[in-house]
């Protein structure tokens, strides 16, 4: 009797901690807070709060994952541990990664994002066909919407001549206006801590912080919604995917979460099929298996890293996009 009676109580336990897990990722969707202290405001006539990563800077931070992780910021301000030539090798195949956190590569070391995975593979390629070295350049920023990342292409990464772009895009980056939401976050960080004088461990305040930070953004999605429709949104994210469209001729993949919903993955299926040079890969599913992903907040643990590395490796490969 006492054994069915702790099978019980174990079986409930797993069941809080399961629902508690799941709770928290519904309460806090995939976006970054930005700390300050790593990025420098660069505004132009468009985007009033345009920001970059600082350059040349090695950023160690500790968090709540089981190590810390090491971000090494290079002179054009990626999160790379290597400075890349702006003149192009004849035998080099440039690729440039867009998109947040996700691409930048949060909450792992430089060398163990996605990107630097995939550069390492392709190139064990390049020593079986001698053909192609390759560069993997990452040009994702933690919180970057669609709008962000095209400005950031067109300022660091058009000197690359990169012969293919991938850029990872999720459910959030369909409706996110970062210009407009950013004022908002703002607004909402500069408001009293007065909870602060209620903790007393450096824990405990870490983890206000970071729920403030969280709940600015939430707060910033709110109000752009109350102005601006989805469908109005949608339209918008459209046309800022056209303006790099129009100005790149190589290929453009897209990649995506098998989660995302149908209603931004239909419209751009339907985009893609009108152009020759654009791809859809929308099979990554790291929340599939839980030693992929935090969950605490969604990002790709090392393991997730090395797992989309691999399965867009394969993708590639499938469609004769890389000489392997």
């Amino acid at each position: 009797m006492k054994i069915i009676v702790w099978i019980l109580i174990i079986t409930q336990v797993f069941i809080i901690i399961f629902l508690g897990l799941f709770i928290l990722r519904k309460k806090y969707p995939k976006i970054t807070p930005i700390k300050r202290v790593d990025i420098i405001r660069t505004p132009n006539k468009k985007l009033q709060y345009f920001y970059e990563p600082i350059p040349n800077r090695t950023i160690k931070e500790e968090i709540w994952a089981p190590s810390m992780a090491t971000y090494l910021h290079n002179k054009d301000s990626l999160n790379e541990a290597k400075n890349y030539s702006n003149k192009k090798a004849k035998d080099v195949f440039r690729i440039i990664t867009l998109g947040d956190s996700f691409t930048y590569g949060l909450f792992v070391n430089t060398k163990q994002n996605w990107t630097e995975v995939l550069e390492s593979q392709l190139n064990k390629c390049h020593i079986k066909s001698n053909d192609y070295q390759y560069e993997v350049i990452n040009l994702g920023v933690p919180g970057y919407d669609l709008q962000y990342s095209v400005s950031r292409y067109y300022k660091r990464g058009v000197k690359y001549n990169a012969d293919m772009i991938i850029w990872f895009i999720k459910d959030d980056d369909f409706v996110h206006l970062n210009d407009q939401m950013l004022k908002y976050v703002r607004d909402y960080e500069t408001q009293p801590d007065s909870q602060l004088i209620n903790l007393t461990g450096a824990t405990e305040i870490f983890q206000y912080k970071v729920e403030k930070g969280y709940k600015a953004w939430e707060y910033a999605i709110n109000k752009v919604a109350s102005n601006i429709s989805d469908a109005n949104k949608l339209s918008i994210q459209f046309d800022i995917i056209q303006q790099l469209i129009d100005n790149y001729s190589g290929n453009v993949v897209f990649m995506t979460l098998s989660s995302t919903k149908s209603k931004y993955l239909k419209p751009l299926k339907r985009y893609i099929a009108h152009k020759s040079n654009l791809y859809l890969f929308d099979r990554l599913d790291i929340y599939d298996n839980e030693s992929l992903f935090f969950p605490s907040d969604g990002h790709p643990t090392i393991a997730g890293h090395l797992s989309i590395a691999a399965k867009l490796f394969n993708y590639l490969k499938f469609k004769r996009l890389i000489k392997c």
